[in-house]
């Protein structure tokens, strides 16, 4: 948020589930930055973990500034997109490498059969 004077009341991140506590393993909890106050602005940030991220996700940082008037049920909202695309990749990579495994083993096996 741009405009501040000071740090911002609260900042609170939800997802479909309801609101994210911060946690205290880097690779399987959120991580949540509320961010310092600098140069009139503050910048908050959630870590997804991996095992968290393999689908499109919908986030929502909720914000407090008594100074904008952004209090207890008049917050502002910020939407973000969670938008994966290297699972896929993945996933096809996976697949290729057994349908050439599956054809190596096919025609290993059709050698065989020739074989006297």
């Amino acid at each position: 948020m741009n405009g501040l004077t000071k740090q911002l009341d609260a900042v609170v991140w939800k997802n479909s589930d309801g609101p994210i506590t911060h946690g205290t393993d880097v690779a399987t909890d959120y991580q949540i930055e509320e961010g310092s106050h600098g140069s009139n602005s503050q910048t908050t940030v959630l870590t997804i973990p991996a095992t968290k991220n393999t689908a499109d996700a919908v986030y929502t940082c909720v914000i407090q500034s008594e100074e904008h008037g952004k209090t207890s049920g008049s917050e502002e909202t910020k939407t973000v997109n969670s938008n994966v695309f290297s699972e896929y990749f993945i996933n096809i990579n996976l697949i290729r490498m057994f349908r050439s495994l599956t054809l190596l083993l096919v025609k290993a096996l059709t050698i065989l059969h020739q074989s006297p």
